[in-house]
């Protein structure tokens, strides 16, 4: 049997990779890592010999320091941020009572090297979130995900400043729960792909479709929150053209238009994640090539609904 320090150093590298990748906390939804251990635990790797010592440790090592678990040691914080020197962070954990020392001292070291934040996952306070300078640099963040915890009370004039501070061009996903629409509203744009919204927020529907029109590049969208019927109220349409997944369990009514209707149309009636959608209205535009080579636009269109309690139905639209 092949002992394992005779493995090249690489491959060793590449099983620390794994091993240290399983033992991270895998988003703040509470779904538990693969291997559950306490943070930082893979550190005492370092202990079983100098070769693993140096992989973990040396010059090349950055990688293996590019997490931060918040915990009560902000010494083990420092200690990610010197070993990870210049490489891309990813921070997870909670940041709950502003009056701790600790976790004033972590938003403070968070802000100096927030250039440097990739992925930001975290459970904070209002209070908490206050003490985070409106003006931080996030200018590499692409994933954010922010449960609100309770602490700080409702301030209605700095409450749609709450997110300000993780606005950033490069992100892409987004994920927030418990907070307010008027806290939510400002963030909603940009290059945004993944769009998740959690929580006992009302989200008013018309407010939300013209957010969904500043979002061109949305591919995937979740909101498992109460929405405003819209009743007299005129909604322009949302072209979302890369949009590829839809959760929403408040829907009720869906209006479609996709390039070819018919080999999706059966995937689409499926209510599965909409319970409440009683009708859905698709159309679509095929080009069609005939024997003359000449093309000719058809039209296509269907409706697809449901009494409350029966089942689907798909009929074309005249």
């Amino acid at each position: 049997m092949v002992h394992i320090n005779t493995l090249p150093k690489e491959i060793i590298s590449q099983m620390f990779k794994a091993y240290i990748t399983s033992c991270l906390p895998i988003d703040n939804s509470y779904a538990p890592p693969l291997h559950p251990s306490r943070p930082y635990e893979w550190t005492k790797l370092m202990l079983v010999c100098r070769q693993w010592a140096n992989i973990l440790g040396g010059d090349n090592s950055s990688w293996f320091w590019n997490t931060i678990v918040i915990t009560s040691d902000p010494d083990a914080t420092d200690t990610i941020l010197e070993r990870s020197q210049k490489a891309q962070l990813s921070v997870t954990g909670t940041l709950a009572d502003a009056r701790q020392l600790v976790t004033q001292y972590h938003i403070q070291r968070f802000q100096h090297v927030s250039g440097r934040i990739r992925s930001l996952d975290i459970a904070i306070s209002r209070a908490a979130l206050r003490l985070w300078n409106d003006s931080t640099d996030m200018a590499n963040l692409e994933v954010l995900k922010v449960t609100r915890v309770k602490g700080g009370h409702l301030r209605t004039e700095d409450e749609g400043r709450l997110l300000a501070r993780f606005e950033a061009q490069k992100l892409r996903q987004l994920e927030l729960r418990g907070f307010s629409w008027k806290a939510i509203e400002p963030v909603l744009k940009g290059d945004l792909e993944e769009v998740i919204l959690k929580g006992n927020t009302l989200i008013p529907t018309a407010a939300f479709l013209r957010a969904l029109r500043r979002m061109p590049k949305l591919r995937v969208l979740s909101i498992q929150c109460d929405m405003h019927a819209i009743r007299r109220e005129r909604v322009a349409n949302v072209s979302l053209p890369n949009l590829a997944f839809v959760h929403a369990p408040a829907l009720h009514y869906l209006a479609i238009t996709m390039s070819s209707l018919w080999p999706t149309i059966a995937t689409c009636a499926t209510p599965g994640s909409m319970p409440h959608l009683q009708r859905a209205s698709m159309s679509s535009s095929q080009k069609e090539t005939h024997r003359s080579s000449e093309r000719s636009e058809e039209s296509t269109s269907a409706c697809v609904s449901r009494s409350r309690l029966g089942p689907w139905r798909c009929y074309p639209l005249s």
